[in-house]
C-alpha cells in the first residue's frame, strides 16, 4: 500500500476503482468487499451517452403527495448512483449487474424533503428518498412501439418514455478521495476492526479466517499479560518466560516448516509482549499495536467471500500484505514479513497471486443500458 497519497481536498474528487487497486495495491474485489460491508461508499457514474434520469414511486402513498411521478432530476446534478450489497456482491462474482433502478443517488446541491421533494442543499448530499427509486429513461415514439404495454411507456414533458434498467460492471465504479482517506485512517485507529476488538479485548469466538498462529497469539496476550502493568521486573520475566512454553506448543505445531519455527515463535513472543512498547505508544491494555496490525491485515485481505482457501489466484500477495503491516507500524527487521506468515489462514494453498486481468472492461465496448429490462415494478 502507498505510504502516502496525495489526496483532493475537493468533497466530488473520485478516482475509479481501477485506479484505487492500482494505488493502494489492494484487489478491486477485496475492495468492493469491504465496500459491501459499509467500509466507504462506492458510486456508480452516469453514463455520458444521452438519457434522462427521474425519481418515480414504488409506493403510492411515497412523499411528497402532490409530486408527480416520474419527477426529472437534471443530469447536470447527477454524481453518481450507490450500488446496494447485493449489486456489489453480483460484481465481485460475475463482473456485472443488472440494475432495474437505485434507491440511492448522490447529487452536487441537492437534497430530499418529504414535503417538498428535491430542493437545494448543501453539496455532494447522498439522497435515498422513501418510496422512490431513479431509473433510467429514453424518449420514444409511442407509435413506433405498439407492441409496448401502457406500464412500459410513461410521459415525461409530453413525450412517451421507457424505463430501462442498468448494466454495471466494476469500469463503472468510482470512489470519493475523502472516502479512501477515511478508510485508511479507520485502519489507523482501528475502527476498521471493531468487531473483532472493543478496545478492552477481543471477540470470542475469533471468526474463521483469523489464523489459528494470530488466535494462539491473542489467547498467550489475553491469558498471560492482561495484568501486566502491576508487575515487577522479575514478574515480566516470568511472563516472559510463560509466554515462550505456551507458545512452543500449539503455535509452534500451526508453522509450516520447521527451519523457520524459531524464528516465528520468537516473533511472536514480541507481539505478545505490551513491556516493550514504548509509553508513549503503549495502550490502557495489555493488547499491543503490533498485534492489533495483525488483525487488521488478517481481515483486510483474508476476510472477503470472495477469498478462497483452495484457489491460490484469490489470495493477497505477500508483498502487498507486508506493505499494509509496515504501513501499521511493523517496521522492525523482517516484522512485517513473519507477520504476513502468522496471519496467512492454515490451509491457504500456496500458487500464484491475485490478478484482476478482464475483471476491468471498458465502457465504450458495451452498453451501459439493459434494453431488454423493464422496471422491477410499475411506474405509478
Amino acid at each position: 500500500m502507498t505510504l502516502t497519497l496525495d489526496f483532493s481536498r475537493s468533497q466530488a474528487a473520485v478516482r475509479s476503482l481501477e485506479t484505487w487497486e492500482t494505488q493502494l495495491s489492494v484487489p478491486a474485489k477485496t475492495l468492493l468487499h469491504h465496500a459491501s460491508r459499509g467500509h466507504f461508499p462506492v458510486f456508480v457514474r452516469p453514463p455520458l451517452i444521452t438519457s434522462q434520469f427521474a425519481l418515480f414511486r414504488t409506493t403510492p402513498d411515497a412523499r411528497p403527495l402532490d409530486i408527480p411521478s416520474p419527477l426529472f432530476v437534471p443530469k447536470t446534478e447527477l454524481l453518481g448512483f450507490v450500488p446496494d450489497e447485493a449489486v456489489l456482491s453480483d460484481l465481485i462474482r460475475s463482473g456485472k449487474s443488472n440494475v432495474a433502478a437505485f434507491a440511492e443517488l448522490a447529487c452536487k446541491n441537492l437534497g430530499w424533503d418529504s414535503l417538498r421533494g428535491l430542493i437545494p442543499s448543501a453539496p455532494y448530499q447522498v439522497l435515498r428518498p422513501d418510496g422512490w427509486r431513479l431509473g433510467a429513461f429514453q424518449f420514444v415514439d409511442a407509435l413506433d412501439e405498439p407492441e409496448a404495454e401502457v406500464s412500459e411507456l410513461t410521459p415525461i414533458d409530453g413525450q412517451a418514455a421507457r424505463q430501462h434498467g442498468f448494466v454495471v460492471t466494476p469500469d463503472d465504479l468510482v470512489i470519493r478521495d475523502r472516502d479512501i482517506e477515511a478508510f485508511l485512517e479507520s485502519l489507523h485507529t482501528h475502527r476498521f476492526i471493531s468487531d473483532l476488538f472493543d478496545n478492552e479485548r477481543f471477540a470470542d469466538p475469533l471468526p474463521a479466517y483469523v489464523s489459528g498462529k494470530l488466535s494462539n497469539i491473542i489467547e498467550a496476550n489475553t491469558v498471560l499479560w492482561r495484568d501486566f502493568d502491576h508487575a515487577d521486573r522479575e514478574g515480566i520475566k516470568r511472563k516472559r518466560k510463560g509466554t515462550r512454553e505456551f507458545l512452543d506448543d500449539e503455535f509452534r505445531s500451526l508453522c509450516d516448516k520447521k527451519a523457520t519455527a524459531n524464528t516465528l515463535t520468537a516473533f511472536a513472543a514480541e507481539v505478545c509482549d505490551p513491556s516493550l512498547v514504548p509509553s508513549a505508544k503503549r495502550r490502557k491494555t495489555c493488547v499491543t499495536p503490533d498485534l492489533l496490525a495483525l488483525v487488521t491485515a488478517a481481515k483486510l485481505f483474508w476476510s472477503p467471500d470472495w477469498v478462497d482457501l483452495k484457489k491460490p489466484e484469490t489470495h493477497p500477495s505477500r508483498e502487498i500484505v507486508e506493505s499494509v503491516l509496515r504501513l501499521m507500524g511493523m517496521n522492525a527487521r523482517n516484522a512485517a514479513a513473519r507477520g504476513a506468515t502468522v496471519v496467512r489462514p492454515e490451509g491457504a494453498v500456496a500458487g500464484k497471486k491475485v490478478v484482476s486481468t478482464h475483471f476491468f472492461k471498458p465502457r465504450v465496448e458495451r452498453s451501459f443500458f439493459n434494453n431488454t429490462q423493464r422496471a422491477s415494478k410499475p411506474i405509478a
